[in-house]
């Protein structure tokens, strides 16, 4: 067995060997050609793909090293606070210490992705690290490697997906402004063909070793079974739109959980899916209005702004367990861009730690105070957290799209020539009005060197 074990290390490490230096081999310039991409030399496409190798080498070292040991098990549950602190340092290198600070008051103030669920495991940080380190490498203008990790992140968890349609809605709002050129496919700015190329790059290095890795498309159809058996699973910790436009005081767990039965919570469950049967075209109307909404709030965005405002539709498409809305994180990035975007975060929090709280419980259960209690059970609960964090992102995208345009419009008129009314630092002596914009004063001609004597002798 040790025997085959060796065999098998040295196999891998001389095929990755073999395999990176045929990939050293290949430029940049030769994938981007083919998109009229290619502008100078970069080591960006073989670092991408060597890295992929690395992951596929890493893969077989970790079926070497199986059956795990208590220590190797306690090596694993240190990777994902590096995670962590990896994230931590890709954000203060792209945006700095106070966007930093931001971030992590609004992620360690979230109650429901605290570190009660998955503090102590492992791997169960990396998607979100991947996505963040994506929009971080967005920020600081390395789209391919931006795309690329998003992707990974995608691969991981399938939501952090929904950060490419930031880029890809900016990429049609430029593909039909005709202003930009007559011919469409010139008018899309380099960097957001950039974005999808990573992330293509990621798709085609990244799937091919898990079907290698992972049991090939069995282990994918076994994927799409277990997401399916997910989505058909009411759980009390869910949240999202589809949590709250669900929801039925009648139908809570604290009415509907009976012990008689062998599953206590089936009652809930069949419920809450009829419910959301009945109210399924409520809940695609809603995605749709938020979908709309973010179109028109990331015009003109860049490509991290668009990717960072577009994680909002992870709280509204999928109905995820509480603890993925860590996420928040990645939106609280756009601090930088408008400073109420770290405020609404900070109040959407603070919301769920009062929700947890329910300081009302305590108050005489009889009138009128009956009408004051809070919920206590988790499926109410996280019901209202999801509509706290709703209205928050909800508010975010109304700023972006009314208010931020509203104050940026007098900055706008400047810049296209419309002068401001003069005023009173703007006027000469005399209470004079300074010449209109666009006119300069007269100037007076010099006088000669004969002129001065002639006055000095007058003088005189």
């Amino acid at each position: 067995m040790q025997a085959s074990k060796m065999l098998m290390m040295i196999g891998t490490a001389l095929a990755t060997s073999r395999l990176g230096r045929d990939v050293r081999a290949i430029e940049l310039s030769d994938v981007l050609g083919a998109f009229g991409l290619a502008q100078r030399r970069s080591n960006i496409a073989q670092n991408l793909a060597l890295l992929g190798l690395g992951a596929a080498a890493g893969a077989g070292i970790a079926l070497l090293l199986a059956p795990a040991s208590d220590s190797q098990l306690w090596f694993l549950t240190r990777i994902d606070p590096l995670f962590i602190l990896g994230m931590c340092g890709m954000i203060w290198w792209a945006f700095g210490w106070q966007v930093l600070c931001v971030a992590l008051a609004v992620f360690g103030t979230n109650f429901p992705s605290r570190f009660y669920w998955t503090g102590g495991a492992y791997l169960r940080w990396d998607w979100l690290f991947h996505m963040t380190a994506g929009v971080c490498l967005l920020k600081k203008n390395k789209p391919i490697l931006g795309g690329y990790l998003l992707a990974y992140s995608a691969l991981l968890r399938v939501f952090p997906g929904f950060l490419f349609l930031g880029p890809l809605f900016v990429m049609v709002q430029q593909l039909f402004d005709k202003k930009r050129g007559p011919v469409p496919w010139r008018r899309v700015d380099s960097i957001y063909l950039k974005v999808v190329l990573g992330g293509a790059l990621a798709v085609g290095t990244l799937v091919p070793i898990s079907l290698v890795t992972s049991n090939g498309v069995a282990g994918y159809k076994a994927f799409l079974q277990n997401s399916k058996k997910h989505t058909s699973t009411p759980l009390t910790n869910y949240m999202g739109w589809r949590t709250v436009i669900t929801y039925k005081e009648q139908e809570a767990g604290r009415f509907l959980k009976t012990d008689r039965l062998e599953d206590p919570w089936k009652d809930w469950k069949d419920a809450r899916l009829k419910t959301f049967e009945h109210r399924k075209v409520a809940y695609i109307a809603g995605i749709l209005a938020f979908l709309v909404a973010l179109y028109f709030a990331v015009r003109g965005f860049s490509a991290w702004e668009s990717a960072a405002l577009a994680s909002l539709m992870i709280a509204v498409v999928p109905e995820l367990t509480c603890y993925y809305y860590s996420f928040l994180i990645v939106l609280a990035l756009l601090y930088q861009k408008r400073k109420e975007v770290g405020m609404v975060l900070l109040g959407v929090t603070a919301a769920t730690v009062f929700i947890d709280w329910a300081p009302t419980q305590f108050l005489p259960r009889k009138f009128p105070w009956v009408y004051l209690q809070m919920p206590t059970w988790l499926d109410e609960q996280y019901t209202w957290m999801s509509v706290a964090t709703l209205a928050g992102i909800g508010y975010i995208l109304y700023d972006f799209i009314v208010v931020a345009r509203r104050q940026a419009a007098p900055a706008v008129a400047g810049a296209e020539g419309i002068a401001p009314p003069a005023t009173a630092a703007a006027r000469g002596e005399g209470g004079e009005t300074a010449p209109p914009s666009g006119k300069e004063p007269a100037k007076k001609k010099p006088r000669s060197a004969q002129h001065r004597r002639k006055t000095k002798a007058r003088k005189s």
